[in-house]
């Protein structure tokens, strides 16, 4: 909440994304929270899809885009390590035709490295349309952007397609990954899906890591790249800045 004008707040907080095996922030997925009075901080995910039906999502994307250009500089200038941020990439964004060209521009004013920036678009969109997402995958690439496919589970896009698929990484579904410790059939099946996705040379990361032993059976799969509460709370941009060495609880 805005003490000033009462009006609900928009913050970005960051997620660190981590190297367990170095105790390392490798980088961070961007995450917006609205501040609303009586309700608290509410996530990116409960709503973005209420500004994209009041059609907001190109602004409220063009906003974030521009913040996260801003922190890319800040931390590049800090002669800080980092492999890139993270953010989410709308679905209006996406059907935007002249989207990777705005992003361009975007780059151009600010100054910030593409490659620091990576965008993130959720598997199911995949479902909608197929052929049309793939092309702005490509799209976003040629721009010099890094294209992560979120909350992978293989429901939408089997392993055997995402090889005409030009990303960088997946995130795997929570749903996937928060039994690995304790389901000897989810480990065996995390470890083919994390095999297959080697070989195609795309990255693994593990998302909403809560604990050690979680961590450990990943890192045992060969995934090591994770975030979660495991690592902390989301950090704030002078945090980032900031940088401590994580420590996992």
């Amino acid at each position: 909440m805005d003490k000033k004008t009462n009006e609900p707040e928009l913050k970005i907080y960051y997620e660190p994304m981590v190297q367990p095996s170095f105790s390392k922030i490798i980088g961070y997925e961007a995450q917006a929270k609205l501040s609303e009075k009586g309700l608290g901080q509410i996530p990116q995910n409960l709503f973005f899809p209420i500004a994209e039906k009041a059609g907001l999502g190109l602004t409220l994307g063009k906003w974030l885009f521009e913040e996260i250009c801003v922190l890319v500089n800040k931390i590049m200038n800090k002669g800080l390590e980092f492999e890139y941020i993270s953010i989410a990439a709308l679905g209006s964004q996406l059907r935007k035709k002249s989207f990777p060209n705005d992003l361009k521009k975007i780059i151009e004013k600010t100054g910030a490295m593409p490659e620091k920036i990576c965008f993130e678009i959720n598997e199911d969109f995949f479902n909608l349309k197929l052929d049309a997402t793939i092309d702005k995958v490509f799209e976003i690439k040629d721009a010099g952007f890094k294209v992560i496919i979120n909350n992978y589970s293989g429901a939408y896009l089997p392993l055997s397609k995402l090889n005409n698929v030009p990303i960088d990484a997946v995130k795997l579904a929570p749903s996937i990954t928060d039994r690995v410790a304790i389901d000897e059939k989810a480990a065996e099946d995390i470890a083919s899906i994390i095999k297959q996705l080697k070989n195609l040379e795309i990255e693994v990361l593990a998302v909403s890591v809560e604990n050690r032993e979680q961590q450990l059976s990943l890192m045992e799969l060969h995934c090591q790249k994770m975030q979660g509460p495991l690592y902390g709370k989301p950090l704030g941009s002078r945090e980032v800045l900031n940088p401590k060495q994580i420590e996992s609880k």
